[in-house]
């Protein structure tokens, strides 16, 4: 499992998790989220037993609810987001709906960065071509 960018989370807990997957999907959460494609709600990740692997290094790192959202684009993860709380923390489904919809736009993003989805360029281009495919009007 590759890491790319993790903002607030320790060193100490990304090597832990990485090894822990060896070179797979991580037991738990992370292998829920690709395998449904659904986010996963942990209310207290110090008893969840989803996190049980993981219970020494996430009391270390001092998290308490934990929301794993995939980067959904179309019916591909591209990855997942986490967003973590530090006290128990209850999460409206509509904080869960928009933090969603800012997942797919970062995995739209990735999709146009590494190629699995056009450009937005090319069709802006188009766009102020006109419907006779040059860059005035005759009105």
């Amino acid at each position: 499992m590759a890491i790319y960018h993790t903002r607030g989370i320790s060193d100490r807990y990304l090597k832990e998790f990485e090894a822990s997957s060896d070179g797979q999907l991580a037991a738990g959460v992370v292998r829920r989220v690709w395998e449904t494609k659904f986010h996963v709600l942990v209310p207290d990740a110090r008893t969840d037993p989803l996190l049980e692997y993981h219970r020494e290094i996430v009391r270390l790192e001092g998290y308490v609810t934990l929301l794993t959202l995939p980067m959904l684009y179309g019916d591909a993860v591209l990855g997942t987001v986490g967003l973590y709380f530090d006290a128990q923390t209850v999460l409206t489904e509509e904080y869960i709906g928009t933090a969603q919809d800012i997942a797919d736009h970062y995995a739209i993003a990735l999709a146009r960065k590494t190629g699995l989805a056009p450009s937005t360029a090319g069709r802006i281009a188009a766009c102020l071509a006109g419907p006779f495919g040059d860059e005035t009007s005759s009105e």
